[in-house]
């Protein structure tokens, strides 16, 4: 299911994102811009990972990627912006989805180990999400990527109280749900 929403007055498509779309909110949850330059964006990508995490059965950081779809598919028609909003847990995937993951990427265990513990964590996320073992929460399309960036940041805000419900949905046609993406087990 997908809608169209206006966001500082440009239209942005939203799709598997729960509930109604309620604007730009107040008190939006921080984020940490660990790859690319928040703003300006560009076809490498941009990172950001919510600065603290949520408390589930395991800590979850949200994560929002910015890609351009120019970039990716050559398409020129496709709104220029994909912004997608995703859930990690280096804890739900396990050591060995984590490894996995962070030799995918060309980071090791070993590499990281100089850095403070906030540090190592963006890492796995980011390592995480980049490998697919995150669970998708929404996804924003738009040639405005501040305003799709915005969008997800407000979803974001809605994931962190209703984090049991956005896992608990369907993501393939398989029936699995967010849980087992955010394990890896898809």
């Amino acid at each position: 299911m997908s809608e169209e929403i206006l966001v500082n007055d440009s239209l942005v498509v939203r799709s598997g994102a729960c509930g109604e779309f309620r604007g730009p909110q107040e008190n939006l949850p921080e984020f940490t811009t660990v790859r690319g330059w928040e703003g300006e964006y560009d076809e490498d990508g941009t990172v950001l990972i919510s600065k603290f995490a949520i408390k589930s059965d395991w800590p979850v950081y949200l994560v929002i990627r910015v890609d351009s779809w120019h970039e990716a598919t050559g398409e020129l028609d496709d709104p220029e912006w994909c912004v997608s909003l995703r859930a990690v847990s280096p804890l739900a995937a396990g050591a060995r989805v984590l490894k996995s993951a962070m030799e995918c990427v060309g980071t090791y265990p070993e590499d990281i180990q100089g850095y403070e513990y906030g540090q190592q964590q963006f890492m796995k996320v980011e390592a995480l999400s980049d490998y697919g073992a995150y669970a998708p929460i929404a996804e924003f399309n738009s040639d405005d990527a501040n305003a799709a960036v915005l969008a997800a940041k407000s979803e974001a805000l809605v994931a962190q109280m209703m984090f049991g419900f956005y896992m608990d949905r369907r993501v393939n046609a398989m029936g699995s749900t967010g849980w087992d993406f955010i394990k890896g087990k898809v």
